[in-house]
């Protein structure tokens, strides 16, 4: 595990945000009680034989535009993620998860505390987008699959005023974390929307309208990685499938998450040739490890698929 990327450093002096344990929960709980009740107006609305949904696209009101949490006692931080020379996203994380990250580990129950920090794979999924940007319509609608604390999600909708994101999560406190940076601006918050999301349930992704879907740095174990390739085969087996880009800066179970997408994509011969990673160095990134709260300054060579 030491050598997992997760992140924590003040964007300067006074960046850290105070925030109390309380106040962090409510936010979490507030956050899980509205994803969860639009998931139940969504799947209420949408067949069960279904590989889209009908009730939940980027553009539907699904959940709210987002608001400011309420300061809270636990230390957040600000991270200002430079992606390139055009743009800048910034996002706040958890100062320290490492005792978030015991408890996961020691339990392996609910939502992991991955998504609480930024992640390098982020910082290319938004470089591929843009490359992509000419061939993008000029209203796109966005889907993020594992958000965690909104860099894609605030990255994609910074590119164009006509942009609309929706980003999912299992982690409340990941979608609070993303509300949190996306209220410093208007209109970043009324183009953002979120849902408590479980990418293992068999509940289909809501697909309709999307035109990109951007799943970064989300493939942590073996069993998520295969239902992220499931997740993908169900965005490639549409008859007008969105672009898809994936990356993977840890690289630890990319070869299972290959398998799967493409074992199905060939049964469903829906490709005849497996998708393979690509890979791009990324240089000078600045964040920590998992478990160790200094930042560190490193190069990364980073797999992507961009299809």
């Amino acid at each position: 595990m030491d050598d997992m990327l997760v992140h924590g450093q003040p964007l300067n002096k006074d960046g850290t945000v105070s925030l109390s344990q309380s106040e962090l929960d409510k936010i979490a709980d507030k956050t899980a009680q509205s994803s969860s009740s639009s998931t139940t107006s969504s799947s209420t609305t949408s067949s069960s034989s279904s590989t889209t949904s009908s009730s939940s696209s980027t553009t539907s009101s699904q959940s709210p535009s987002l608001s400011p949490p309420s300061p809270s006692s636990q230390g957040l931080l600000r991270r200002r993620v430079h992606i390139d020379s055009e743009l800048t996203v910034e996002v706040y994380e958890l100062d320290d998860p490492s005792k978030l990250v015991h408890e996961w580990m020691e339990s392996h129950s609910g939502a992991d505390p991955f998504g609480t920090v930024y992640w390098p794979g982020s910082n290319l999924g938004l470089r591929l987008l843009k490359k992509r940007l000419s061939s993008i319509p000029p209203n796109a609608n966005i889907l993020v699959l594992g958000c965690g604390t909104g860099v894609e999600a605030i990255g994609a909708a910074s590119l164009s005023p006509t942009f609309k994101v929706h980003a999912l999560d299992l982690n409340p406190l990941a979608l609070s974390l993303l509300s949190r940076a996306a209220s410093s601006s208007s209109s970043l918050s009324s183009r953002i929307t979120t849902e408590r999301f479980d990418l293992t349930s068999n509940k289909p992704l809501p697909l309709e309208g999307v035109d990109v879907v951007l799943a970064c740095d989300i493939l942590y174990n073996q069993e998520l990685a295969k239902e992220v390739g499931r997740r993908c085969y169900e965005c490639l087996s549409l008859p007008k499938p969105p672009s898809l880009i994936v990356t993977d800066s840890q690289r630890f179970h990319g070869t299972d998450f290959l398998v799967e997408m493409n074992a199905r994509l060939l049964v469903d011969n829906r490709q005849h040739e497996n998708i393979l990673w690509e890979t791009e160095r990324l240089t000078n990134i600045t964040s920590s490890g998992i478990l160790v709260p200094e930042d560190q300054v490193y190069d990364i060579s980073v797999r992507y698929i961009s299809v």
